[in-house]
């Protein structure tokens, strides 16, 4: 049988007897030639096949590369990441139930584990590490994590007492937080949102906030008693805006005199708070921009607040100022010194004179917002328009305009430098301001310079109420005066 090898060995017959001795040599010859011609084709079938495994390799690194989401710019890439962290309500995913701490579900490992790219944009984003943590060690644990992988140098936090059942009924300490996660940052945050809680304050007042530019406290549902110790002030070098939100007034004072008030351009108080505690917290901030004091406690103790003399309260760089106080603002309003306020809201009766005083000095107030008053007899509401007649820009709310006040407005005897008008659920006779603002135009026309032109009326109410003055309003458009009218009463 002649049979010949793909390769370079030739196959010789077998002898049909007994081999001879040479015969056995030569048969034992061509096989370990056989068996070297194997051993070469093997190796070169490994190399071959490794070859293979690198091209594959390199072929999944190019399709890598141009996957649409490496080809991403980096700002759609953050944008992405934000709408996948975010909850509609603006606050971030922490340790929800359905992104245990350790699982892949999770929106930080799962954004971080990409691509490399991917993951240097996560951590160099500081929105991405915004964390809101409970005193819950999962929490407390996973917050360090995220902080110690980021590198952001302005992280945002804020810590809250815990919603789980289990933990609302028992007292939930702050420390390990402090500890844990504040401290080893504590030079890297620029805005916090604190429990107002002694022990937490206690354990991170000593230490240096280079970086924090807001600080916000929060009373959530903690029962606060008292503030026996007082710490010493924060070291924060950048802090400009403080809001405080508790349900004690002496709570208040003692944790805003613990802030560098004087370096504050604004300031938020929401909750209670009694007019004498709030004159030091006034007194310190003297480089005060915007204010907003809303306090739900009318007076202490039920007994009507007496005004009584004190040191002027300069803020000479104040431009807006909400106060939401009631009567007992009798005690501060006299002592305030705003000479360059802008803008003032507030909610009180106008009926009451204490604010008449203060406003008719406001010589470069431009807007003033009224909100939710008791009808005031109309001689009062004559004084208090003439006491805004500087006002630009008027806001209402839940105020009757009286017809006579209307007209006034008409003629300019009020509000002679308005050019926007904001009424919102006053039930304005419609036909009665129709015959204002048209008159006001003629009155603009005649004695330009006297007179503004009200360039713009906003109505927002609960009922369509423009039916057949659509025409009228709609010449009002034509002569320079837009009548906007909203409803919400048929959403």
């Amino acid at each position: 049988m002649n049979s010949k090898h793909k390769g370079s060995l030739s196959i010789l017959p077998l002898p049909l007897g007994v081999p001879s001795d040479a015969e056995t040599l030569s048969a034992r010859t061509q096989m370990r030639i056989a068996e070297t011609e194997l051993h070469k084709i093997n190796i070169e079938l490994v190399l071959i096949l490794a070859r293979r495994t690198q091209i594959l390799a390199q072929l999944n690194r190019c399709h890598l590369i141009i996957a649409p989401y490496r080809r991403l710019p980096a700002d759609l890439v953050k944008r992405i990441m934000l709408l996948y962290f975010y909850t509609s309500t603006g606050e971030c995913f922490l340790t929800p139930k359905s992104y245990p701490p350790g699982g892949v579900q999770n929106p930080r490992l799962v954004i971080t584990q990409i691509c490399s790219t991917w993951r240097k944009i996560a951590f160099a984003e500081k929105g991405l590490w915004d964390l809101t943590v409970t005193p819950i060690r999962r929490d407390v644990e996973l917050a360090a994590a995220w902080f110690k992988q980021s590198t952001g140098s302005k992280l945002r936090l804020t810590v809250k007492k815990s919603q789980i059942q289990f933990f609302k009924t028992t007292t939930q300490s702050f420390l390990p937080v402090s500890q844990k996660v504040i401290v080893p940052h504590s030079h890297r945050f620029s805005s916090l949102t604190l429990p107002i809680d002694e022990s937490l304050w206690g354990s991170i007042s000593s230490y240096s906030f280079e970086n924090l530019e807001n600080l916000t406290f929060r009373s959530d549902d903690l029962t606060i008693n008292s503030w026996e110790e007082i710490s010493k002030p924060i070291k924060a070098p950048l802090l400009r805006s403080v809001a405080i939100n508790a349900q004690s007034g002496a709570i208040h004072c003692k944790i805003l005199l613990q802030v560098p008030l004087h370096q504050l351009t604004d300031l938020k108080i929401h909750g209670k708070v009694t007019a004498n505690d709030l004159i030091p917290v006034l007194t310190a901030c003297a480089s005060l921009e915007h204010c907003t004091i809303k306090n739900s406690q009318e007076t202490e103790g039920g007994q009507k607040p007496q005004q009584r003399p004190g040191i002027p309260i300069s803020l000479l760089h104040l431009q807006s100022f909400q106060l939401f106080f009631g009567s007992s603002a009798s005690v501060f309003l006299p002592l305030l010194r705003t000479p360059n306020l802008s803008s003032f809201s507030t909610n009180v009766d106008v009926s009451s004179h204490i604010y008449f005083p203060f406003i008719q000095k406001l010589e470069k107030l431009r807007y003033i917002a009224i909100h939710k008053h008791q009808n005031a007899p109309p001689f009062v509401d004559g004084i208090f328009f003439k006491s805004i007649a500087v006002s630009k820009i008027v806001v209402i709310q839940g105020y009757t305009l009286y017809p006579s006040t209307l007209a006034r407005i008409g003629a300019g005897e009020l509000l002679p430098n308005l050019d926007h008008l904001d009424l919102k659920d006053t039930g304005v006779d419609l036909q009665l301001l129709y015959n204002a603002l048209n008159t006001r135009w003629i009155n603009a026309q005649a004695r330009p310079g006297c007179i503004s032109h009200i360039e713009q009326v906003i109505i927002s109410d609960s009922d369509n109420r423009e039916g057949s003055l659509t025409g009228l309003f709609e010449e009002l458009r034509s002569k320079g005066t837009a009548v906007t009218f909203r409803y919400w009463g048929s959403i």
